[in-house]
């Protein structure tokens, strides 16, 4: 049982819980020979049932080694513990996550300059990740932490690849959705079949936030994930200008772009979305 004052892997000294979420929980931890504070995440015990999808989560793990973007948290080892299982440990950093600032503004849309602010540090984040090979599969704003060095709000990315075990365990898109995450981020070719997720499926998912950044509603909701699922597969999402017609056209055009349906239509890079994104900046 690893808790406050456990040592993993004879280098890091548990300090706290920091948090549980649907597919592990992240510890706060000291660098034993360093001092260095980290943030150690571990995957729950019941993907050890597994081992395929463990050691293609162990090659993706590995992989985020090399993305290197300010906008990304910042993966530093990759380890296992005694009993076979996994674990990152990542840059520890302060700040709420995007879904909390959110809440902040009591369901009132975020600041455009702000919410251009972070998405284009999200698309330039997600851009790096791909260069090196990574696909995150569970992007949404519970998976990003916003950090203010400076006073000027940072977005990091973080999780990259953890969502491959809930997919691989899993073999399919449970109904309730809780296995992996929230559904409402989830292009529709991920929601046919987990393993079409690619690069446009992040494009896809960042589009949702920038629609729920904006509008400070999603695109698709409903009482299941099936009736999510069904929306977002079979219809177009209300215009972001419907409900934000003091926008820039432009700018909605560009978000729901990024929310096409079939990925033909869709942006076909990170950095292509960040490009379009960056004329509406209004050069911050």
């Amino acid at each position: 049982m690893i808790g406050p004052g456990s040592v993993v892997a004879q280098a890091y000294r548990v300090e706290r819980k920091v948090g549980r979420g649907a597919m592990g929980t992240v510890f706060e931890a000291t660098v034993i020979a360093t001092g260095e504070r980290v943030a150690l995440k571990i995957p729950h015990e019941c993907f050890l049932a597994d081992r395929s999808a463990l050691k293609r989560f162990m090659r993706e793990a590995t992989a985020t080694l090399t993305i290197r973007s300010p906008f990304v948290i910042r993966t530093m080892a990759v380890g296992k513990l005694p009993t076979g299982m996994p674990f990152l440990a990542m840059e520890f950093v302060d700040g709420p996550s995007l879904a909390e600032l959110m809440d902040r503004y009591a369901g009132a849309p975020m600041p455009l300059p702000l919410a251009m602010r972070l998405l284009l540090q999200l698309a330039e984040g997600l851009s790096a990740a791909h260069e090196a090979g990574v696909i995150h599969r569970d992007l949404k704003p519970g998976n990003v932490l916003v950090a203010s060095p400076g006073g000027g709000a940072v977005a990091r990315i973080f999780d990259f690849g953890l969502s491959v075990l809930a997919f691989d365990v899993a073999g399919r898109l449970t109904l309730s959705g809780t296995t992996f995450g929230t559904p409402q981020y989830m292009a529709p070719e991920q929601i046919r079949a987990a393993k079409h997720a690619g690069v446009q499926s992040d494009v896809y998912a960042l589009g949702v936030m920038a629609y729920e950044m904006l509008a400070a509603r999603w695109p698709f909701s409903g009482p299941t994930a099936l009736d999510i699922w069904h929306a977002a597969t079979h219809f177009d999402a209300i215009p972001l200008s419907k409900h934000r017609p003091d926008l820039p056209s432009g700018l909605c055009g560009v978000v729901m772009r990024a929310m096409a349906r079939e990925t033909g239509a869709r942006f076909e890079s990170a950095e292509d979305l960040r490009c379009a994104l960056a004329p509406f900046a209004g050069g911050d």
